[in-house]
């Protein structure tokens, strides 16, 4: 006995206890048998005539767990909660019709289908060996302006203008929800106060995700949105916690009261206190020394602990607070007093992706949960328009989370999505499978065997620099920028371009030329891939072949820029690179993908071309100036 359904052939859906979450799901999985099988999906209210019956079993005690059993016309999914439905609906797109979870990050739609038939009779879930698995969509300036109607953000902040759109973080939460994930902090700097952006906080609990805050949002508040907040009342204070609490903690309070009316039992909190723009808080608030800040984040937090326990009707609500920069050192020090059913969160080294050293040498509190944060984008010494994360590494240092049992919670940062799905993809698995994961089963899933090489030469050709860093494409960027703010008389002279400490600038410059021929010879021999799809083919040479087009003529753009810091007339070399290197990505930018730089603001090439033009057009050689 088999399932089998014919294409063409309607399907019926009967869900016993409907909700908002179970619902958004039955309707992606009705665009997905629209697809494959050219069937429609519609309810129905007679369990025994579903071609899909949903049932809640109070009897599942592991949360988010669910089985599947089928007859040869009836497929039952039976499931503990939201999740477990949500997670069930989707192990039927994925493992029945062919959906990568991934599919709409890749492109990659699978084929159509004359018949579907399963010859399994059950499918079960099987527990993940982190508690919360998450997102943080964070610099994410590609994804705000890609698609248009997010509404406009409420920030005096130059990279945060506008607001990620309903479709793209509808689109977002879905792919995390297929990848079995569970939580999601959705942009950068979120203001629940503005009402478009507190659709991304709603978006994300509809789809029955938990949503958590920046490691600079505590309760949801910035220096920013607290700024905002007390202009609207007009009024101006300073953000000066140790002199002045008081508008602080009625911030934090209405907040607060914001965040649960939006996501309700769904929120993870944040604690902490921090500056303005991902400073340390003595930084920002002067009030406060690096000597006395332990004690006054420590006060902050017990603070917020009291306030989410006046707002929060759980019996001990989710928090957490990350120990990121001045966090990790406080802690490492002794110096910070956290809240006992806080989780503490380990961060690593962005520009390393290794933890940091408090994750090594903290003692654990058997009577406490720990997790971390991680980086698979890192703007701005990091990966951003490109991948850059070594996935031996990822697995090296997720191991060792596992072994110092902070399962309890894991977020990675994913920058634009798009550009680091690999990375993001294991990732998932990771968090899932815990350290039954194996780098070279993934490796073999993820792509054909001729391609296995050309991938590893492309993470062979990084230059790579001490403490397990890498140059990647931010410090390209920022090489480029250093080196043009400097002849243009804003910066003095860069001495050590990204912390080059093996020689002479000269030698770097023929390092990155050689990166570039590197990158260039994968470029050139990319293979046809005939036996692929369409799509799978676009994927791997946008995902491959383009990316390692673009970081060739990056590498050669900043050694280029070295090059002028003692020939200034070498920019006019430098200019064609960038014009290269916008035109090459508008491979890039096609079809779905149209108008995918829109945002662009963080390594803004755009701006950059014009910055050179002028250096060369206003400031000829013989009369640029520079801080010397």
């Amino acid at each position: 006995m088999c399932f089998r359904k014919q294409a063409h052939t309607p399907w019926s859906y009967h869900v016993q206890s409907p909700t908002k979450p179970i619902e958004l799901a039955i309707r992606q999985l009705g665009d997905d048998l629209k697809h494959v099988l050219e069937a429609d999906l519609t309810s129905t209210a007679n369990a025994d005539q579903a071609t899909l019956c949903l049932q809640h079993d109070p009897t599942m005690q592991t949360p988010e767990s669910w089985q599947i059993k089928l007859t040869d016309d009836q497929i039952t999914l039976q499931y503990a909660d939201n999740l477990g439905a949500v997670y069930g609906i989707y192990h039927i797109s994925e493992h029945m019709l062919g959906f990568d979870p991934l599919w709409f990050w890749k492109q990659i739609l699978p084929a159509k289908r004359d018949e579907l038939v399963i010859e399994e009779s059950s499918f079960a879930s099987s527990p993940a060996a982190f508690t919360y698995r998450g997102w943080f969509l964070n610099d994410e300036d590609l994804l705000v302006l890609w698609h248009l109607g997010g509404g406009q953000r409420e920030l005096d902040y130059p990279h945060y203008q506008y607001v990620t759109s309903p479709y793209v973080i509808q689109r977002a939460c879905e792919a995390l929800l297929r990848l079995n994930g569970n939580l999601i902090i959705p942009a950068s700097f979120v203001n629940v106060m503005n009402p478009a952006e507190a659709k991304l906080v709603s978006h994300a609990a509809d789809h029955g995700l938990y949503v958590s805050q920046h490691h600079i949002e505590t309760l949801g508040v910035t220096a920013f949105s607290f700024e905002t907040y007390w202009q609207k009342r007009g009024k101006e204070y300073v953000f000066e916690y140790a002199k002045n609490p008081d508008p602080l903690l009625q911030t934090w309070e209405d907040y607060a009261k914001k965040w649960y009316e939006l996501a309700g039992d769904q929120v993870v909190w944040q604690l902490g206190l921090r500056g303005r723009g991902d400073r340390p808080i003595w930084d920002y608030d002067k009030t406060i020394t690096q000597e006395m800040a332990g004690q006054y984040i420590s006060n902050a937090m017990a603070d917020q602990w009291q306030i989410i326990n006046r707002i929060d009707s759980r019996p001990t609500p989710p928090a957490t607070t990350t120990l990121w920069h001045e966090g990790a050192e406080l802690m490492a020090k002794g110096q910070l007093t956290i809240p006992d059913a806080v989780t503490v969160i380990f961060s690593d080294k962005g520009a390393t992706q290794c933890m940091q050293e408090d994750f090594h040498n903290l003692p654990r509190d058997p009577n406490r949960t720990y997790g971390a944060y991680y980086h698979a984008g890192f703007w701005i010494h990091g990966s951003h328009l490109v991948q850059g994360t070594s996935l031996s590494k990822m697995q090296r240092e997720v191991f060792d989370m596992i072994d110092k049992g902070d399962t309890h919670y894991a977020i990675i940062n994913t920058a634009n999505i798009r550009e680091q799905v690999m990375p993001i993809q294991a990732f998932a698995q990771l968090l899932h499978q815990g350290k039954d994961w194996q780098l070279e089963t993934f490796n073999g899933d993820w792509c054909p065997a001729e391609l296995r090489p050309l991938y590893e030469r492309y993470f062979a050709a990084f230059i790579r620099l001490p403490d397990e860093r890498s140059i990647q494409d931010g410090y390209l960027w920022a090489i480029t920028k250093d080196i043009a703010d400097y002849l243009a008389g804003q910066k003095h002279r860069p001495q050590t371009p990204c912390h080059w400490p093996y020689g002479t600038v000269s030698e770097l410059t023929q390092l990155m030329l050689q990166s570039a021929e590197q990158l260039e010879s994968i470029v050139n021999e990319f293979p046809p891939l005939t036996e692929l799809t369409a799509d799978e083919r676009r994927f791997f040479e946008h995902n491959l072949q383009e990316q390692a087009r673009m970081l060739g003529t990056m590498y050669r753009i900043a050694a280029g820029m070295l090059v002028a810091m003692d020939d200034r007339s070498a920019v006019s070399k430098v200019i064609p690179l960038v014009e290269k290197l916008l035109y090459d990505r508008q491979r890039l930018a096609q079809g779905p993908w149209e108008n995918w730089y829109r945002g662009e603001t963080k390594e803004a090439w755009r701006y950059m071309l014009s910055q050179l033009q002028n250096l060369v057009t206003l400031h000829p050689a013989s009369q640029l100036q520079s801080i010397n």
